[in-house]
């Protein structure tokens, strides 16, 4: 996206920034299992995602399942938590009942 409005600009410069990003705290990274790092604004808050496996588009869950830490063994303590739902978009799956 960034090449589409600076033609010149470096994939270098892009992660640097990331990194600035991140390291300042306005940007955090999410992570989607067997795919590179996304980031997102961290003014967002605690939220899941959830990946279509057509399209493979990421979209924000509002809210979070709430207290996991009755799912780990006695004695553990959960310090974070990040959940990915995968399955099929409304889009995608409007898509496929029209076919």
């Amino acid at each position: 996206m960034a090449r589409s409005r600076v033609k010149s600009i470096n994939l270098a410069t892009i992660y640097r920034t990331l990194k600035l990003l991140t390291d300042a705290g306005s940007a955090v990274s999410v992570h989607i299992p067997g795919e590179p790092p996304r980031y997102e604004a961290a003014h967002i808050g605690h939220h899941h995602h959830f990946r279509c496996d057509v399209c493979e588009r990421v979209y924000d869950i509002a809210g979070c399942a709430g207290n996991l830490a009755t799912l780990v063994p006695p004695g553990f303590k959960v310090r974070e938590h990040e959940i990915t739902l995968f399955g099929t978009c409304g889009e995608c799956a409007g898509a496929k009942s029209k076919a």
